[in-house]
């Protein structure tokens, strides 16, 4: 045995070397089975057709890799006709969990190894990724690779030359032969994420952000709402303002303002109205669209748009505009149409064609038209949750249903999985008449308020599958994401003592004592974190997120590994920070934060706070490769010293009073990879 170690503080990507057989010298190793080998890089998981040991095969052009509870093995060719060389890799923690498919490979694979129907293993499952506690292993253009930190390596078999940016070589009696990998030079560079840039955006009264956007160049566009007089769009007006919606596109570097856009339906004299910005989208060309409510008859729309009527108080609204922003592609109402009522849009996803899926909660009877496609066309009760498709050009509505029981509910959140079904997360209070499936996760109402998951299969007319997620007291989903295999993650706050944290979760406790921090009187809310199965009627895992005091996570999405990042508010000086946190004390009352899962939900990744001495709340996440682009809020008062972390050279370094907008990036440092540069047959 060989014993190394690969000396890294950052995480990089390892290959799986696996087991094979070398002709006559482990005698008990798994056979080689060329004929049956999968042609594409998936890993096939054993069902009884190979030896009782493996767990998953995968088959290179000319490699064959098992992986064991214990160890992954390797067999490539000597040099040698018809020879081949058998190695295994293994570090200590490698046998702590079993590896589980993360996604599924599109390949449908079938063994008949004899006459008998008993011998024969059909649609065995395979997945292009295998996760382990702290690894993941996948297959992409270059090969296949593991992620993960660096482990200490035990190498079985022949002699080992090592070294350091250069290919593994292993002696064999044809001589040195290297290996079909190559491993990637060690790196100090740390763990922790760097900070990237970091600014204000604002001027002299409320300003906040609710959400954010990041094109594939690092734009980042952000909307919210402002009570500012002089929010930054050049205009100087003086009058006095309600509440009005902001659009700004920061720069890549974080330096400049591309543009400001500043919505106020209501210009001249006294405004009162109220207009709120509260989701935002970018598609691949640049278009931002956004979504949320107004109480204003003079908003901003489209002829030939879907709904150009207000009809009030409050009415959901779509825009899209330009990618300079300086022209309004299409404006639509979503409202109903007799009921005048109150209409609000809370999520927005775009599809690659185009269309718009808008998800938030209406008091409106009528909202969706009569004989609209939709798994729900009847509004439940006082107020429903619902999804609508909107065209790409924002000419109709393409299907839309309503969510809802007996009582209130809200769509918060939306995401769209890769085969077009809708996942839908948000809260409600409804005890009677909330869609739920059979075997679901949780198909009884727990209480208080309870959070949700709802998916609709493409066409919106059919459930996929439907489940509350709650305790006896007060859940709500703020936030969701897709895995590629279709398993869902959600996120959101949590005042439930007995919410369901399973075994070996990070946090199984609400709270700091398993109470929520109940003194008699009230509780005080967690974060939480869940991973459904993509059949929606179990959990991979459920954690709870945070301290002694008021926590709650109101954004995720997921890094290029598939593990979350999250933020949110925390009040809790308790709250969970790792090592290298770049800040590790609660900075005021309230603060931001930023916080990384592993895949398994069971050890925190990183953790860190975000915020200054007075209140700082994240709202908006997005990843864009491995760097987060985190906003909110700061607050900043003279009894405090404005303090909240910026950047020199970033667009606005002082903060402008009261409440300001931030936009903050984070890089976490890229895995390095090992690779099988293999060409699959």
């Amino acid at each position: 045995m060989i014993n190394f170690r690969l000396r890294s503080w950052s995480r990089f990507l390892v290959l799986l070397l696996s087991w094979l057989l070398l002709t006559g010298s482990v005698e008990a190793a798994p056979r080689l089975a060329p004929s049956s080998a999968p042609r594409g890089l998936a890993f096939v998981a054993n069902a009884g057709q190979f030896d009782a040991r493996v767990r998953y095969q995968v088959a290179g052009a000319d490699y064959v890799a098992w992986v064991l509870a214990d160890a992954i093995w390797l067999a490539v060719p000597t040099g040698a006709p018809g020879e081949l060389t058998t190695m295994a890799l293994s570090w200590p923690e490698l046998a702590t969990a079993a590896p589980r498919g993360r996604a599924a490979a599109d390949t449908v694979f079938s063994y008949y190894h004899g006459a008998a129907p008993d011998d024969w293993y059909l649609d065995v499952p395979a997945f292009t990724t295998l996760a382990w506690d702290d690894w993941e292993l996948g297959a992409d253009e270059a090969g296949l690779w593991l992620a993960g930190p660096a482990p200490e390596l035990n190498w079985i078999g022949p002699d080992l030359v090592y070294g350091e940016a250069a290919p593994i070589h292993v002696r064999t009696e044809a001589g040195l032969r290297d290996l079909p990998f190559r491993l990637g030079r060690a790196s100090a560079a740390p763990t922790a994420p760097q900070a990237g840039f970091s600014t204000f955006i604002g001027a002299g009264l409320w300003d906040e952000a609710d959400g954010i956007a990041v094109d594939p160049a690092g734009n980042s566009y952000t909307t919210g709402y402002t009570t500012s007089i002089t929010f930054p769009d050049g205009l100087g007006r003086s009058q006095q303002h309600g509440i009005d919606i902001f659009l700004t596109k920061l720069n890549a570097a974080g330096s400049a303002l591309d543009f400001a856009l500043h919505i106020n339906p209501n210009p001249g004299g006294l405004d009162t109205g109220q207009d709120y910005g509260q989701a935002i989208a970018v598609d691949a060309t640049g278009h931002p669209f956004l979504a949320g409510r107004t109480d204003s008859p003079d908003f901003p729309r489209t002829t030939g748009s879907y709904d150009d009527q207000f009809q009030g108080p409050t009415d959901a609204y779509v825009l899209k505009f330009q990618p300079d922003g300086a022209g309004l592609v299409f404006g639509t109402f979503i409202n109903g149409q007799t009921s005048q009522n109150f209409d609000d849009a809370r999520a927005l996803r775009l599809d690659e064609a185009g269309n718009v899926y808008v998800g938030g909660g209406t008091f409106s009877l009528d909202l969706l038209p009569a004989g609209l496609p939709g798994y729900q066309q009847v509004h439940g009760g006082e107020r429903d949750g619902f999804v609508v498709k909107l065209a790409a050009d924002g000419s109709q509505l393409l299907w839309g249903t309503f969510l809802g029981g007996d009582s209130q509910e809200s769509v918060t959140a939306l995401a769209l999985g890769a085969d077009g079904a809708v996942y839908a997360g948000g809260w409600t209070r409804s005890l009677l008449g909330f869609p739920t499936t059979l075997g679901a996760y949780d198909a009884s109402f727990n209480g208080q308020f309870d959070g949700f998951v709802t998916v609709l299969e493409p066409s919106g007319t059919q459930l996929r599958y439907s489940t509350f997620v709650g305790g006896s007291g007060e859940d709500r989903v703020y936030a969701l994401d897709v895995l590629p295999n279709g398993r869902l993650i959600a996120a959101g706050m949590t005042i439930s003592p007995d919410l369901p944290a399973t075994a070996g979760a990070f946090d199984t406790s609400c709270g700091s004592d398993g109470t929520c921090d109940n003194d008699g009187n009230f509780s005080r809310s967690d974060g939480f974190v869940l991973e459904l199965t993509a059949a929606g009627d179990a959990a991979v895992y459920l954690t709870f997120l945070g301290g002694e005091l008021g926590d709650e996570v109101r954004a995720l999405d997921l890094d290029p590994l598939n593990r979350p990042v999250l933020t949110g508010r925390t009040e809790s000086t308790g709250f969970p920070v790792t090592g290298d946190a770049i800040d590790n004390t609660l900075g005021g009352d309230v603060d931001a934060f930023l916080t990384r899962l592993n895949l398994n939900g069971d050890r925190l990744d990183y953790s860190a706070f975000l915020g200054g001495s007075d209140w700082d709340a994240g709202l908006g996440l997005q990843m864009l490769g491995d760097t987060a682009f985190l906003t909110g809020w700061t607050r900043w008062s003279e009894a405090t010293p404005s303090d909240f972390p910026v950047t020199a050279g970033s667009y606005d370094e002082s903060h402008n009073g009261d409440y300001d907008i931030f936009i903050t990036t984070f890089q976490f440092p890229a895995p390095q990879r090992l690779f099988l540069p293999i060409v699959v047959r």
